[in-house]
């Protein structure tokens, strides 16, 4: 046996079986790549050559990468100009497997050309590589192959393989000099269809949402370019952040329309990076969102698929343990612990505490858009996920955000969603309209602007943040404006707004959006304010159609307040809200419905207030307005006529009947002419006539029962009393000398006799005559004719004089007596009137007067002088009646009615009760004061103190009795006006008098000090 045959056949034999493998796991993978409904893997292609060439990079450390979407020719060409293959790498291209051991010691490598290169093959079945080829140490070779996986078996894949190899097999040399280093050596070509097209631009269109991120992560690539639009991502360099282990990278952006900076921060702790783009605008930070096809996770590279992972910002692990294909990371455990998922698990919770670092630092730097880093979207169900355990990653993230201060409110202040006590403390305006949430904003502003988000960002939080989380929606603030109740509570809220404007906004919502008419409706949501500003829903209110106020005041004394069902005046009917109409007609029915039931007081307010309401097309008008007129004056009121376009007959008549019954009956309260007078603050003329007016207006209106109420008489008989119709007489002409005459006689005749200045009929049996006197004064006559009284016989001298002045009427009424007018006469008096009579007539001629009237006007002039002229009594002021000891109006008048008291003090006004009051105090102080300091004394002994009048008790002194005076000094002054205590100063028992004024200690006033103050220096001793 031929022994190295032998070895060359088991070789031979080796290498077969080893393509044959290679092909049938080809063709595995190709299948499941071409009947596979994987929609990740269409994206996943252009990470798959990233990671290549991140792997290769050159002498620099770096590499940079190329890429041509040609759509015109319908090709790919990717390029870098990382380091040359070796021929593991080729080879391993050729078997697609993986030229790395992962287990190798090494540093850990993304992958080379293992099972991800097989997704690039979606771009075409059929790829041309070409290269350098390191063939030996120091010696390359310039290659090109074909890889073609269009076979469907394992011998067209084997056939593909081999044509493969024999290409390689033809490279070319390179001498040193044709080596250009640092130039794109390593070039893919896709010859694409039309689906490679479209698996080609969602490729590109991934790479540009993650690019700058990966440039961030990754320092071997350098930058990455788009050919065929001209694009470019490069890494420009690293700037510090103040967040401890944190770095910002600034990536530089080109294209033919911009060039940009992109700033992407990373936080790292251990094995473990987050990652957020920021971007500076106006001299503001802010934080860019993440694009819809943002990977969240990545292993270098992005995980194609991990769009919808709820985490709210990117995570970076190289230590990820993905799953192939590279759309997630193993984070299920079905039985026991399982290292690679326990590392996945241990990454995704340490990114959640640096995720709270993030938040706390951008909150604190106050950087604008930190809504884009809280959104925790929903996700699918996934193989690799542990639904259990990734809610509490959900819930932990959460209670992140909510305790963060990361909202910038309307005020400018930054605030945490939730409170220490997980209370809500800020409100994320909620509708699917923007205009909507805006319009909310707008009034939340004016009610709580530090619980509520700037307005520029409000719908980004909207947007941003879960659904149950603090969501205000327009039924959360329907429901505020309910629990506030009324319009005086909402003002309290509002600030700086008027609540009808404010509440006016807030109906305009409601007025544009039906479905909100329809919930505020079926809901019977109170937030219509009534006229009492109470809110009510729409079906308790009616339209306010220029109801008068007064009516609406008089319907609540009813019982039945309209103001609690009618819509406040302020607002109008809506498209909403058409309540039905109210006007004064229909208020006036209710008013007339209830009045008969309302108690005699509530009739009497309604009553009066309704006769003020006029219409002046009434035909009574002008008796309402005099009877108006008179309520003013009579029952001191100030009101005024108001005019009305409808009024009610029926209450119209009864409120003026009851009105003037009303004023009538204040008059009688008075009961005469002198007190009406003073109370209406007028002369008794001018209330004569006041009166003779009314009657004579309430007898022509008809209400004539008012001059004859028992109980309530207005008619002024002629002393000034009130009398009622049916006791009372008309005066013809009766003489005044007879009725006084008849008075005297004993027969009052005015108080029969209504006053002259008022008159109305009364038949003739009601009239008084001259001739209805003369029985009584006949008899008066008769039975005083030999009386020396002084009254009588002046009124004799009267009645000859009136005899003498009306001799025919007097013959008429007096017959007899005028035949005996002997009967008048008496001789003393005729000589004393003879003596008097002399003596005028002498004054007369002294004084050179001609008539009596004359003597009598310079009597009267000369008496006025002499009063002006000599009245220097003493006014008696507040003080002067402490000084007398005088304490109430009773003792003064008693005072006054003394002539040598009168004759000393003048009263200008009357003393109201707080002067007395006053006075009281005082000796009340005095006499406490003083009887408390002679208690203090051993002389002295005040336990049996007996009181003799208001100033004067009686003590002991040296176990005898003695009168105490004790009077205050507070005006400096004391004055001795009582008998009793004039009797106390000359009565034989010991007396002395005390003073105190409420500052310094009581002293005693002896007659010695009297004598001192008072310069005494006379003493008589008769009277």
């Amino acid at each position: 046996m031929d022994k190295e045959q032998f070895q060359r056949d088991i070789q031979k034999a080796d290498n077969d079986s080893l393509r044959i493998g290679a092909a049938n796991r080809i063709v595995q993978l190709l299948d499941k790549q071409r009947y596979s409904n994987n929609e990740n893997s269409v994206k996943r292609w252009i990470w798959e050559l990233c990671q290549n060439a991140k792997d290769v990079s050159n002498d620099t450390g770096k590499v940079k990468i190329s890429i041509d979407f040609d759509k015109t020719n319908n090709n790919v060409i990717f390029r870098h100009n990382g380091r040359p293959f070796t021929m593991a790498n080729v080879m391993s291209l050729i078997n697609q497997s993986s030229s790395k051991d992962k287990y190798d010691g090494n540093e850990r490598k993304s992958g080379k050309f293992g099972t991800g290169f097989i997704t690039t093959h979606l771009l075409s079945e059929v790829v041309n590589v070409s290269g350098i080829i390191e063939v030996e140490k120091a010696k390359f070779s310039k290659f090109q192959i074909t890889l073609d996986r269009t076979g469907h078996d394992k011998n067209e894949i084997v056939s593909a393989m081999e044509k493969a190899v024999d290409q390689l097999q033809a490279c070319q040399p390179l001498t040193e000099d044709d080596i250009k280093a640092r130039e794109y050596n390593t070039i893919f070509e896709y010859r694409l269809d039309n689906g490679g097209v479209e698996v080609a631009q969602q490729g590109i269109d991934n790479l540009r949402v993650s690019a700058p991120f990966v440039l961030s992560m990754l320092k071997d690539i350098e930058e990455i370019a788009l050919e065929a639009t001209k694009e470019k991502y490069k890494y420009s360099q690293p700037v510090s952040c103040g967040l401890d282990g944190s770095l910002i990278h600034e990536i530089i952006y080109e294209s033919d329309i911009e060039t940009k900076k992109i700033y992407v921060l990373n936080l790292t702790e251990e094995n473990t990076t987050v990652s957020i783009a920021l971007e500076r605008r106006e001299h503001e930070t802010y934080i860019l969102p993440f694009a819809g096809q943002q990977s969240k996770l990545f292993c270098d590279f992005p995980l194609i698929g991990t769009e919808d992972f709820p985490f709210p910002i990117l995570i970076f692990a190289s230590d990820f343990n993905p799953t192939e294909p590279r759309d997630g990371i193993y984070l299920t455990c079905k039985s026991k612990a399982d290292d690679k998922v326990e590392q996945n698990r241990s990454i995704i919770e340490m990114a959640c505490g640096l995720y709270e670092k993030i938040l706390q630092y951008a909150a604190k730097k106050k950087w604008e858009g930190i809504y884009n880093i809280t959104r925790i979207g929903s996700y699918g169900k996934k193989e690799w996920i542990d639904e259990e355990w990734i809610e509490e990653i959900v819930e932990n993230c959460k209670n992140i955000i909510l305790h963060v201060p990361i909202i910038r409110t309307s005020v400018d202040s930054m605030m945490e969603l939730q409170d220490y006590f997980d209370e809500e403390q800020i409100y994320i305006i909620s509708d699917s309209k923007a205009e909507m949430c805006e319009k909310i904003w707008d009034l939340l502003y004016n009610i709580m602007p530090e619980k509520i988000p700037c307005k520029k960002d409000i719908n980004n939080w909207y947007h941003s943040l879960w659904n149950d989380c603090n969501r205000y929606t327009f039924k959360s603030l329907t429901k505020q404006i309910n629990d506030f109740g009324n319009a005086m509570q909402l003002q309290r809220e509002i600030k700086n707004k008027d609540w009808c404007s404010w509440l006016s906004m807030y109906f305009n919502l409601i007025e544009d959006n039906r479905n909100l008419q329809t919930y505020v409706a079926t809901e019977q949501i109170n937030i219509i304010p009534n006229q009492n500003g109470v809110f009510c829903h729409v079906e308790e209110l009616h339209f306010d159609k220029e109801i008068l106020d007064e009516y609406k005041d008089i319907l609540k004394l009813l019982g039945n307040d309209c103001r609690g069902w009618l819509l406040d005046l302020k607002f109008k009917n809506r498209d909403w809200f058409r309540f039905e109409e109210c006007d004064d007609e229909q208020i006036l029915k209710l008013i007339e419905n209830n009045l008969d039931d309302a108690d005699k007081q509530q009739k009497s307010d309604i009553l009066l207030q309704m006769v003020w309401l006029c219409d002046s097309r009434h035909d009574n008008v002008g008796v309402q307005r005099q009877i108006c007129h008179y309520a003013n004056s009579i029952l001191k009121v100030d009101n005024q006529m108001i005019e009305v376009q409808v009024v009610s007959d029926r209450i119209l008549q009864e409120a003026m009947k009851y009105t003037i019954t009303c004023v009538a009956d204040q008059i009688s309260e008075y009961g005469c002419i002198q007190d009406f007078a003073q109370y209406m603050e007028i002369s008794q003329d001018e209330a004569v006539r006041f009166l003779a007016e009314f009657i004579e207006f309430i007898v022509k209106q008809g209400y004539d029962n008012l001059i004859n109420k028992l109980t309530k008489p207005i008619l002024p008989n002629q002393n000034g009393n009130f009398m009622i119709k049916d006791n009372i007489f008309l005066d013809n002409e009766i003489d005044e000398v007879l009725k006084e005459l008849v008075v005297s006689a004993g027969y009052d005749i005015k108080a029969d006799l209504l006053i002259r200045d008022i008159y109305f009929d009364l038949p003739e049996n009601r009239w008084k005559n001259d001739i209805d006197l003369s029985p009584q004064i006949i008899q008066y006559v008769n039975s005083n004719r030999s009386s020396k009284e002084e009254d009588v016989r002046n009124n004799f001298k009267k009645l000859l004089i009136w005899m003498r002045d009306h001799e025919e009427k007097a013959k008429e009424i007096f017959p007899d007596l005028y035949k005996n007018k002997h009967y008048l006469y008496d001789d003393e008096q005729i000589l004393d009137d003879i003596k008097h009579a002399d003596t005028l007539k002498h004054l007369m001629r002294k004084f050179n007067v001609f008539s009596p009237e004359r003597l009598e006007e310079l009597i009267a002039k000369g008496q006025t002088q002499q009063v002006e002229k000599c009245d220097e009594r003493i006014e008696l002021t507040q003080d002067v009646l402490l000084q007398l000891g005088i304490d109430s109006e009773e003792a003064l008048n008693t005072a006054l009615n003394n002539v040598e008291f009168a004759s000393k003090y003048i009263r200008t006004s009357k003393h109201d009760t707080d002067t007395y009051e006053y006075v009281r105090t005082i000796l009340e102080r005095s006499k406490k004061n003083i009887l408390s300091y002679l208690n203090g004394r051993e002389e002295y002994d005040i336990t049996g103190m007996r009181p003799i009048a208001n100033t004067i008790f009686v003590i002991k002194k040296d176990g005898k009795e003695i009168f105490l005076l004790a009077r205050p000094s507070d005006g400096g002054e004391v004055r001795i006006f009582y008998e009793t205590e004039k009797d106390l100063l000359d009565y034989s028992m010991d007396w002395e008098l005390w003073v105190e004024d409420g500052k310094n200690e009581p002293q005693k006033i002896t007659f010695g000090k009297i004598i001192k103050l008072t310069g005494l220096n006379r003493i008589p001793l008769k009277d």
